[in-house]
């Protein structure tokens, strides 16, 4: 049976806003669900949670899906609507560790919640965001979004939280401040505060990440 059937992905897509200027596309979450299961529910603890850079190409399976608007100035992130999102590679290997450890759902966090799959450009909107504001609400780990990750969390010293946002320098400041938080394993780079991505062609980053955990 393909991964991308027996699995399914659910994502909090959405836009910050400054009064009509859209600053950025964003998505706070993405829920990876066994498919056997019944229903899904937001509010059910995840057996696992994977920190990454930035969600990159992710996407709405549906092309026509509007996403919600929040005003920078208010933003708060406490009711979202999930929605089919579509599959990639990545979350592809992340499947392959829930299938040899048998969890049913996994939620994946990322240390900025912009969709930028170029790390230049990645570093332009991060620079452009910081024009309307330095608070860096674009990222869970902003103190201004604390309640938020805690729930998205649940209770990290009851599962495993794995670091996998790859070794670009760009979100180092976010990353620090991920580790200030929450306690986890990853496969490690050459930087203390390096973990490699699952897509990583050093080694079998699955293989290594079952050894871990």
């Amino acid at each position: 049976m393909s991964l991308f059937i027996k699995f399914k992905c659910y994502g909090h897509f959405y836009k910050i806003m400054s009064g009509e200027i859209t600053i950025s596309r964003c998505r706070s979450q993405l829920d990876i669900i066994n498919s056997d299961k019944i229903f899904y529910e937001q509010a059910l603890e995840p057996d696992a949670v994977v920190v990454m850079m930035n969600p990159g190409t992710s996407r709405p399976e549906d092309s026509e899906y509007i996403e919600k608007e929040y005003q920078l100035l208010y933003l708060t992130l406490s009711e979202k609507e999930m929605v089919l999102a579509h599959p990639d590679e990545t979350q592809k290997r992340i499947m392959r560790i829930m299938l040899a450890k048998g969890w049913k759902h996994v939620r994946v966090i990322n240390l900025s919640d912009i969709r930028q799959h170029v790390s230049e450009k990645l570093v332009a909107e991060i620079k452009n965001f910081n024009l309307y504001s330095n608070k860096m609400e674009h990222s869970i780990f902003s103190k201004l979004r604390r309640t938020e990750l805690l729930k998205l969390i649940g209770n990290s010293s009851e599962k495993p939280i794995l670091f996998a946002w790859g070794t670009q320098d760009c979100l180092n400041h976010h990353a620090v401040e991920c580790l200030k938080i929450i306690k986890g394993t990853g496969v490690k780079a050459k930087k203390e505060i390096h973990f490699q991505h699952p897509l990583t062609t050093r080694a079998s980053w699955i293989k290594s990440i079952l050894k871990l955990i």
